[in-house]
């Protein structure tokens, strides 16, 4: 009996602590306590997190707002769902993040932790004038940025993502110009380094909404739902369809044939830069140093990898 009053005791308890009022309380089972969880609990810039909220019952969706960004989240099997990211330039510090999930509101403070990225001059592949062209495209298109910040309300991809190709991360997501790397402009996507003619697959299910030509190659970006896209420039050949559906792991294209060709793997989230290292359940290693910048290795982990049950 006394274990009986005590699980009450705490259970009141929760409810207050997490701003429940007495009709909610008695509404909603016990042991669904509401609660607001963020996966990694450690935010930096271009980083994929995750926010679950237990929904009140009338609730259908919901969104959440930080950095000035809003993100369009998904209710499934009782839990409010939704993947945040914070742009590669956003300065380090405390910033608010805003939730709302039916009847549902809440506010928690997000810390932007300082990332420091590798300069062109301490890793293997150095950044061309074909890289610049296209991320100045990419960062600069009105086409292209229109496309990012539209939010396809459905969620097409369900398992974890894919790396779309073997090899290596050669070129980092950040990494800036050696020449001016106070003010370059940095790489919002990864360069995968592969064999020649290597087959690209799709990072995950979702629609192709553009197939273009761009610097360095043919260019194809794939919609994922619920504002997340990944991108993969420097095709050679492309058997992907615009405007039509495409399977995870399914063949959109080839790398040129040559000596180490590079694929450019970007994503973007709600309109945010995003490093596909970071994408739900991918793993990609990030290369070690070269051997003469290894004791100037950043603090970053060096392998990252999700384990996100969907």
């Amino acid at each position: 009996m006394r274990a009986t009053n005590a699980l009450a005791v705490v259970l009141v308890a929760a409810a207050l602590h997490c701003g429940w009022d007495a009709g909610t309380v008695a509404a909603e089972p016990a042991y669904l306590p509401y609660y607001a969880v963020m996966d990694p609990p450690i935010v930096y810039p271009g980083a994929v997190v995750r926010l679950q909220v237990r929904p009140a019952a009338d609730a259908d969706t919901g969104t959440v707002l930080v950095a000035g960004r809003r993100f369009q989240g998904e209710i499934k099997e009782g839990i409010f769902s939704s993947y945040f990211a914070v742009d590669v330039d956003t300065l380090p510090g405390p910033y608010t993040l805003t939730y709302d999930v039916g009847s549902r509101h809440g506010t928690r403070t997000v810390t932007v932790r300082a990332r420091r990225f590798d300069e062109e001059g301490r890793v293997a592949v150095p950044i061309s004038r074909d890289d610049q062209s296209l991320e100045e495209l990419i960062k600069g298109s009105p086409r292209l940025i229109s496309m990012w910040n539209r939010v396809t309300l459905e969620r097409s991809w369900s398992d974890s993502f894919l790396t779309p190709v073997p090899g290596v991360v050669g070129a980092p997501f950040g990494m800036r110009k050696r020449v001016d790397s106070s003010t370059a402009m940095p790489l919002t996507s990864v360069g995968l380094v592969s064999e020649s003619a290597a087959a690209v697959v799709a990072a995950n299910r979702g629609v192709v909404i553009l197939v273009a030509d761009a610097p360095g190659g043919k260019f194809i970006v794939i919609d994922h739902g619920l504002g997340v896209y990944t991108y993969y420039a420097g095709l050679a050949e492309v058997v992907a369809e615009q405007g039509k559906p495409i399977a995870r792991g399914a063949a959109i294209g080839k790398l040129p044939a040559g000596a180490r060709p590079v694929l450019h793997f970007g994503a973007r989230l709600g309109g945010a830069d995003v490093d596909p290292i970071t994408l739900p359940g991918i793993q990609l290693r990030i290369p070690d140093l070269l051997p003469e910048a290894t004791h100037r290795a950043p603090s970053e982990e060096r392998y990252r990898a999700h384990d996100y049950d969907y």
